[in-house]
């Protein structure tokens, strides 16, 4: 606008130097054309009187504002469209807004202006399947969020994960064992072991979670074993329904 984005001068002696200068604020970015053109207003403001002066100047001032509004208009007509001189008349009086909305121009057999509806391509050959393809695996630091990558394109898309690790858990307790009786005997090893447990496993109905190892063999609860029983702060009992493997028996609480 002007007086932000230009300014313009004029000449002080516009009858022997008409014009002037153009001056913008900020040069042009690279690829962007000036143009400078009128916008004289379609009117004719000279009034001439009856026995009153009639002066060159004016006369002058005049002929120019009407050859600078046929230069505005000229402009304007060689950016239309135009018919060559030699077609017959022709109707080219477009149909009203709500009958042309949505269509494309186009011409009839007779070269008379329509309106069509806009056409559809053809249907494209199967382009390349898109490919996903792991790339690396990142541990990251308990707590941090999640994170997906895709190194590779849109289509070859390679994934790289960050997995956030746990948190360290509690500490287990430690349990001793103790034999209460001699019972199904097998290589000197017992049927029936007593567990020494910490104070906080007093309730009988909610028996401690564990794992049970015998002989380095991995022990499964009901079928190996039955479920802990309370004995009395602070002994419980585990009973094998045969006897273990020869070795030592080790029980893991889950806290």
């Amino acid at each position: 606008m002007l007086g932000t984005a230009y300014t313009v001068t004029l000449n002080v002696d516009q009858d022997s130097y008409p014009g002037g200068t153009v001056t913008l604020v900020a040069a042009l970015a690279a690829g962007y054309r000036l143009i400078i053109t009128s916008d004289v207003e379609n009117l004719q403001p000279t009034e001439y009187l009856n026995q009153g002066g009639f002066y060159p100047e004016v006369l002058t001032a005049s002929l120019d504002r009407a050859t600078i509004l046929i230069q505005q208009l000229q402009e304007l007509a060689d950016l239309a469209i135009q018919f060559p001189i030699t077609d017959p008349p022709l109707n080219n009086v477009l149909p009203a807004a709500e009958e042309r909305a949505g269509l494309v121009l186009g011409f009839d057999s007779n070269g008379n202006v329509i309106v069509v509806a806009a056409p559809t391509g053809g249907v494209g050959g199967t382009g390349p399947a898109a490919t996903i393809a792991i790339g690396t695996v990142t541990t990251l630091a308990p707590g941090s969020p999640a994170t997906v990558t895709n190194s590779g394109t849109s289509s070859a898309a390679i994934l790289n994960f960050g997995i956030p690790a746990g948190a360290a858990g509690a500490s287990g307790f430690a349990a001793t064992l103790t034999p209460l009786a001699v019972t199904g005997a097998v290589n000197g090893i017992n049927s029936t072991f007593g567990l020494t447990l910490p104070d906080i496993y007093t309730n009988p109905a909610a028996p401690p979670a564990m794992l049970v190892y015998a002989g380095g063999v991995f022990m499964t609860p009901t079928t190996d074993y039955s479920a802990p029983t309370y004995l009395g702060a602070p002994y419980w009992q585990i009973v094998f329904v045969n006897a273990p493997p020869v070795g030592p028996v080790t029980v893991l609480l889950l806290a």
